[in-house]
């Protein structure tokens, strides 16, 4: 999909990136917020929530709901990431295009004044959130980081980075932590909200067909009444491993759960880092890397076995699902894979595969708004603006002396291992 991309400063930490297009048949706005992770992460986590729930206009969500069909089913959302060593909430709207609407008036306008409404003018009265909703999002959100717990590949990943990142900002959980989460009120919640607009880097996106100039002189209206002292955004990044730590536990689970925390070698997150993607994606990306055909189709050492590189953190995390018993195969088969590379051991081959694989991911990003506005938003900690396509072009650059220098930087730092007890039976819930 064409577009032409823009970026406007709206306010101290504010911009505003638009996304240009008539190719779409709905267009999306976004408010992405990033802070880095601290003991805040509960409350502001439970704002993504609350915010949705009522505002001054709207006080309570039947009255949302109407606005929203009379909006021709606008649909309202909002996430919780954790990006390097930063929490990104992220709250939007997704609507038809404008040229779709039967009275022809801006369903754009109308939808930006909505999402800025619920943003700017919570349901806040005498200083503390509506009560009610405020228990009712506590119970959610401590489902939420309980479903984690249930979920034994996130918690063995979950308790990988609590060990790997011991003493580092990344080993805090996106959504806090239930004792957190226990002691907040409608008062301490309030507070936080105020202190959540003065200090995160705010990212404004809107993609689709819009009236811009009206989008913008809204915004910063909006922002003008606003004090704003923005955080300064930083992530640590280590270089190496030094003496690799483990750790297990044994559970009631059907398979171990087998993860590897590696540091990449990255200074920062462009370091590197097309060589690093490709190389990873070679490791244990598709059916064409080595993890995925030595490891698991030849070896038969797991049912699932792959790699992902966060670039934002300069890591990468190799997740399989083993039989116990299997441990230091598995684990030892891991590590040579990387060691293949290393020595330049892998097929031209399924290294194109790879290259192809990543330059048709990186092209299908524009092929919808949501696709498009997540991109976008993932850039808000490096204050970037680049199209897929841009990523594109330099994957299809690197070259196999690339790769092998960049498997050469990667060091395992952490092992975790979740065993298998005897029953072999998935807890669950009474």
């Amino acid at each position: 999909m064409d577009y032409t991309l823009s970026k406007v400063q709206i306010a101290d930490g504010v911009c505003a990136v638009m996304a240009d297009t008539s190719g779409f048949k709905t267009a999306r706005i976004s408010f992405s917020f990033a802070s880095n992770l601290s003991e805040s992460n509960s409350e502001y986590a439970l704002l993504s929530k609350l915010i949705l729930r009522s505002s001054e206009d709207f006080p309570d969500f039947t009255q949302i709901s109407r606005r929203l069909a009379e909006l021709y089913g606008a649909t309202l959302s909002s996430s919780v990431m954790k990006i390097g060593e930063q929490q990104i909430i992220k709250i939007s709207i997704s609507f038809i295009a404008d040229r779709f609407a039967l009275d022809g008036g801006s369903v754009a306008e109308n939808c930006i004044g909505l999402l800025s409404d619920l943003i700017f003018r919570p349901n806040i009265k005498n200083g503390s959130f509506n009560l009610r909703e405020t228990e009712s999002e506590k119970r959610l959100l401590l489902q939420q980081i309980e479903s984690e717990k249930n979920d034994k590949s996130v918690y063995a990943r979950l308790r990988l980075e609590q060990i790997m990142f011991k003493d580092e900002l990344y080993s805090l959980n996106k959504y806090g932590d239930a004792q957190t989460i226990e002691k907040i009120t409608p008062d301490s919640e309030a507070q936080a909200y105020l202190e959540y607009l003065k200090k995160a880097v705010i990212r404004v996106n809107i993609i689709g067909k819009a009236d811009f100039d009206k989008a913008l002189l809204h915004l910063k209206e909006r922002f003008a009444s606003i004090e704003r002292s923005p955080e300064k955004i930083e992530t640590a990044f280590v270089l190496s491993g030094e003496d690799v730590k483990y750790e297990s536990e044994t559970d009631r689970v059907n398979q171990g759960k087998l993860v590897m925390g590696f540091r990449a070698g990255m200074a920062d997150c462009d370091d590197n880092y097309y060589s690093t993607r490709v190389m990873t994606d070679l490791f244990g990306g598709g059916t064409y890397s080595k993890l995925f055909k030595v490891v698991r189709e030849e070896m038969s050492l797991c049912y699932y076995c792959s790699a992902r590189l966060i670039s934002q953190k300069g890591i990468i995390f190799v997740q399989s699902g083993i039989d116990t018993e299997n441990e230091e195969k598995a684990k030892n088969a891991i590590i040579a894979q990387l060691e293949d590379i290393k020595a330049g051991n892998f097929r031209d081959e399924d290294l194109q595969s790879s290259i192809d694989s990543l330059v048709n991911r990186f092209g299908t990003i524009s092929d919808t708004p949501e696709d498009l506005d997540d991109w976008f938003s993932l850039q808000i900690v490096t204050d970037e603006m680049k199209k897929p396509s841009e990523y594109a072009e330099n994957i299809r650059k690197v070259t196999r002396e690339d790769v092998i220098a960049a498997a050469r930087r990667v060091t395992l730092d952490t092992v975790f291992m979740l065993k298998s007890s005897e029953s072999g039976e998935e807890k669950t819930d009474a």
